[in-house]
C-alpha cells in the first residue's frame, strides 16, 4: 500500500472475531485491529473502518438473525464496543456494507448466508440492519469526536425509465423501490414511503 501511495486503506472488521456469541468480548479479537491500526498509521496510512461486511454471530442467526429486531440492538453495542478500542485513532467509520446483498440475497434468494428463500423476510431483514445503521450513528456520535464521520456504504443499479412502454416504467418502478429507494429514502430521512415497497403486503405480514 505504501508503495502505490494509497491514503487510506478501509478494512471490514469481523464482528464474530470480537463477540463470537455477539454479546462477550473476545479481547484476543480486538487486540488483532489494535495492531492493524497501529500499523497503518506507522506507515502514515489512514484506516477506514468497516463494522459489517455479511459476517454476523451464529449465536445470534441462531435466534433469529436479521429477523429479530433485538439483533440492531447487539450491533449497536458492538460498534460502541469497537469505537472504545480504535476511536482515538480512527476518523472514518462505516456501518454495514451494502445491505441489500445480505439482506435480499441472504434473506430472498438465498445466495448469501444464511440461505432464506422469503422475500418478506428480506424486507425484514433490511429494515433491521438500516435500524441497527441508525442505533449505531446515534450511539457513535454521542462518543465521537468533530473529526470523525460514520456513513452507510449502499449498493445502487441505475434504472432506466425513458422508455415508450408502460409495463417498461412499472417493473422500472419496482425494480428501483427495492433496489435503491428502499435504502435510500430512510437514510435520507424520508422513511419508507408506498412507492418504494412494491411487496407491500408481504412487508405487512413479515414487519416485526
Amino acid at each position: 500500500m505504501d508503495e502505490i501511495g494509497l491514503p487510506a486503506y478501509r478494512f471490514s472488521a469481523s464482528w464474530p472475531r470480537v463477540r463470537s456469541d455477539g454479546r462477550r468480548r473476545e479481547p484476543r479479537g480486538f487486540a488483532c485491529y489494535d495492531r492493524l491500526v497501529d500499523e497503518l498509521l506507522g506507515w502514515d496510512i489512514a484506516p477506514v473502518v468497516t463494522l459489517y461486511h455479511w459476517d454476523l454471530p451464529q449465536a445470534l442467526e441462531d435466534e433469529g438473525g436479521w429477523l429479530a429486531r433485538d439483533t440492531a440492538a447487539r450491533f449497536a453495542d458492538y460498534a460502541i464496543a469497537m469505537h472504545d478500542v480504535l476511536g482515538d485513532r480512527v476518523r472514518h467509520w462505516t456501518t454495514i456494507d451494502e445491505p441489500f446483498c445480505s439482506a435480499f440475497l441472504g434473506y430472498g434468494s438465498g445466495q448469501h448466508a444464511p440461505g432464506v428463500t422469503e422475500p418478506g423476510a428480506a424486507l425484514v431483514a433490511a429494515h433491521h440492519q438500516l435500524l441497527a445503521h441508525g442505533l449505531a450513528v446515534e450511539a457513535l456520535r454521542a462518543e465521537a469526536t468533530p473529526e470523525q464521520t460514520f456513513a452507510i456504504a449502499l449498493s445502487f443499479s441505475p434504472v432506466l425509465t425513458g422508455v415508450d412502454d408502460q409495463e417498461h416504467r412499472e417493473a422500472a418502478g419496482r425494480f428501483d423501490g427495492i433496489r435503491n429507494r428502499f435504502f435510500l429514502d430512510p437514510v435520507l430521512g424520508r422513511g419508507y414511503r408506498p412507492t418504494c415497497c412494491p411487496m407491500s403486503r408481504t412487508w405487512t405480514r413479515w414487519r416485526r
